[in-house]
């Protein structure tokens, strides 16, 4: 890989990541055309005091939360499907988001949601959300202490028993929560981005998308050498154990700031990372910003998708980034297992 091929695969994804963007500005329950939401969003007498609220009040905050959880999802894909050596991992494989949905849940639960319940300016739910994932991965840094190392079996079956424990306790909260509050508690396990206000939660969770993104791209080598095994990695000079506390904490960090800001969007994760591999290539250099981008586009694309059918219902976003991801991981289960027989 070049610099030259990075500076422009990067730079059409940016792009096409900008278009998308200001496209999904005009769209809305109020009809506002792209260029001239664009232009509102810049400059705000272009536009009336409607249009003005509209665009940079609501569509602009919730157009940059939604390229945030995308960034952040795709990114955590990326570097648990480098820790787990399996292109068919997912962000939430470890049980991080399940313990921020089982956060967010019980906050609801308790009567916590709203404005009234703020603490320092930081909503209830989210801050509860964000808690939760701590907790898992403090649970699983825990057992993986126990055993004096991080193995890739041991994580996993970990996560695996973690996500099943903690799907129980959601349907145990879920199942004695008020109705009024039983709405509330499955839009969050849904994923919306409906909550979006401000620029604060896009900020917290960009801020952790360049971090993680940077600790990724400094291990990108030795990240490439981690997928021939962890004996040839460390026959390269790497060092597997470091290397692994880097990728798992990078990748809980994003998750849980992720989960704690939208709520749980599904298959984001799993298939915009593949998808940018199939396309680019195994080389972390490049998948790191890549997978980014890519998935930055993508949520805000089917967060959009969601704004459309506002004047209806409406739809959680993580309904629309399944729907499309479903029949993706099908597909993909097909094509690897033809390629198993060949």
């Amino acid at each position: 890989m070049t610099g030259a091929r990075w500076l422009a695969v990067v730079g059409v994804l940016a792009v096409l990541l900008g278009l998308v963007a200001v496209l999904c500005l005009g769209v809305g329950s109020e009809p506002i055309g792209p260029w001239r939401a664009l232009r509102v969003a810049l400059d705000p007498s272009a536009g009336t005091p409607g249009e003005a609220t509209i665009v940079r009040q609501v569509r602009l905050p919730r157009v940059a939360l939604a390229a945030a959880v995308g960034a952040a999802f795709s990114l955590a894909g990326v570097a648990f499907q480098a820790l787990l050596r399996n292109p068919l991992a997912d962000p939430y494989v470890l049980g991080v988001s399940s313990g921020a949905a089982l956060g967010a849940v019980g906050a609801i639960a308790l009567g916590l949601g709203g404005a009234q319940a703020a603490f320092l300016g930081v909503d209830a739910v989210g801050l509860a959300a964000f808690l939760g994932s701590l907790g898992a991965i403090g649970f699983l840094a825990a057992v993986a202490g126990a055993w004096r190392g991080i193995q890739v079996h041991t994580l996993l079956l970990a996560g695996v028993m973690l996500n099943f424990f903690i799907s129980a306790l959601i349907m145990l909260l879920t199942s004695v929560v008020s109705l009024e509050r039983l709405p509330a508690a499955h839009l969050w396990l849904m994923g919306s981005l409906a909550r979006a206000s401000g620029y604060r939660d896009p900020a917290v969770v960009g801020t952790a998308v360049v971090l993680a993104a940077l600790a990724l791209l400094a291990h990108a080598r030795p990240l490439d050498v981690l997928a021939l095994g962890e004996e040839t990695a460390e026959q390269s000079g790497a060092s597997p154990g470091r290397l692994k506390w880097v990728v798992f904490l990078s990748g809980s960090l994003l998750c849980g700031t992720a989960v704690a800001s939208a709520g749980s969007l599904g298959f984001v994760g799993l298939i915009v990372p593949h998808a940018a591999r199939m396309l680019l290539g195994p080389d972390h250099r490049l998948l790191v910003p890549a997978a980014s981008l890519l998935g930055a586009a993508f949520v805000v694309g089917a967060d959009a998708v969601t704004r459309a059918l506002g004047a209806v219902t409406e739809v959680p976003a993580g309904v629309v980034t399944a729907l499309c991801g479903g029949p993706f991981f099908v597909a993909l289960l097909h094509t690897r297992g033809r390629r198993a027989w060949l």
